[in-house]
């Protein structure tokens, strides 16, 4: 029987590790596509926060959040990937976050619940996700998608959302080391009948009122605040 579940064990990990380098570069594609591919959902610039979008074969609408947030990148890269539990404290879109499972010390299994948007129109979702983190290039990356882990099935409760490949990256802006360029690239399927208007005013939403939150986090965690 111990041998069994070894094998069990070793085969998932396995599979997580090609999941987590096939989003690592399917995020690091979306970083580097050409800024022509981009269409404004809403907000102007980086400086107050921007959202765009683009259609992707095969996958659908993808949402790319684009803002300053005035703390070192590599210092708010381990604020957002090394505390995921602490979220929900700052974060209103986040009802609850805990890890589901250690793959390695780059990789793990995330469980979160998100917050009912448009007025209750879209109630709570949960999602189950991989994650994979690193730097390439002197840029650091936190990549994601959606996967199932036995420890937590579609639960009664919320309807289980999907994410597809997304993530953060977090860059040096201009040169500033006190301001970081932070990225969100987003694909979701939130699940149910809703008009698709309905949910791309509210995926830019959700992205603008979290870039909103982070700069109040980090404001927050300012010594001189």
């Amino acid at each position: 029987m111990l041998g069994i579940n070894y094998v069990e064990v070793t085969l998932a990990e396995s599979e997580y590790m090609k999941l987590a380098k096939h989003s690592w570069e399917v995020l690091w594609t979306y970083l580097n596509s050409p800024e022509s591919d981009w269409t404004v959902e809403t907000g102007v610039d980086e400086m107050t926060g921007v959202v765009h979008s683009k259609r992707v074969k095969g996958v659908g609408k993808v949402f790319r959040l684009k803002g300053i947030v005035d703390l070192p990148f590599k210092q708010l890269y381990e604020e957002l990937t090394f505390k995921p539990e602490q979220q929900p404290r700052w974060n209103k879109a986040l009802k609850e976050s805990r890890v589901l499972q250690v793959v390695d010390d780059h990789t793990d299994v995330l469980y979160n619940i998100a917050a009912e948007i448009a007025g209750g129109v879209i109630t709570s979702r949960d999602f189950v996700s991989l994650r994979s983190w690193g730097q390439r290039d002197g840029i650091y990356l936190g990549a994601g998608m959606a996967v199932t882990h036995p420890d937590m099935p579609p639960q009664k409760s919320y309807v289980r959302g999907t994410n597809g490949v997304g993530g953060w990256v977090y860059k040096s802006y201009q040169g500033d080391p006190k301001k970081t360029l932070f990225f969100w690239f987003m694909n979701t399927d939130i699940k149910g009948w809703f008009p698709q208007a309905l949910i791309d005013a509210n995926m830019a939403k959700v992205l603008m009122d979290f870039l909103n939150d982070l700069r109040a986090h980090v404001k927050d965690m300012s010594p001189s605040s």
